[in-house]
């Protein structure tokens, strides 16, 4: 019908469209140039896009460097497991008193502040 308004979308409409339209995309990459004109042409003011880029730039950096410590700290628990397991079985097979208990407590507080390092930290860097 040639009378009809033009359709409306929402903001919210267009960020979902643009996401979709991203997604089928995959393999092409937009640069930043193409990034702040679409913005632009959405009515957004250039220099708060770029503010934008900058921060998604920032939580993309520090969710890499937290997910390099929190793999670290599950390689120092694994190898902490298996050692002390390890530790255990040879304490039983010899004779004389139980000894592993002290590699247990002692590298289990490392263990312990590792974590805590690594967990209660998640938004420092």
């Amino acid at each position: 019908m040639p009378n009809e308004p033009p359709e409306q979308y929402s903001s919210e409409q267009v960020s979902r469209i643009i996401q979709r339209a991203l997604q089928s995309e995959r393999e092409a990459d937009i640069s930043q140039a193409e990034l702040i004109e679409t913005g632009k042409e959405m009515g957004l003011d250039e220099a708060k896009i770029k503010a934008a880029i900058e921060a998604e730039r920032q939580e993309s950096n520090h969710r890499k460097i937290l997910q390099r410590r929190k793999t670290g700290f599950y390689w120092h628990l694994y190898s902490y497991l298996v050692v002390n397991v390890g530790l255990v079985v040879i304490n039983s097979l010899v004779p004389g008193p139980w000894w592993f208990q002290w590699s247990v407590l002692g590298w289990g507080i490392g263990i312990a502040c590792h974590g805590k390092a690594v967990f209660s930290s998640s938004g420092n860097p």
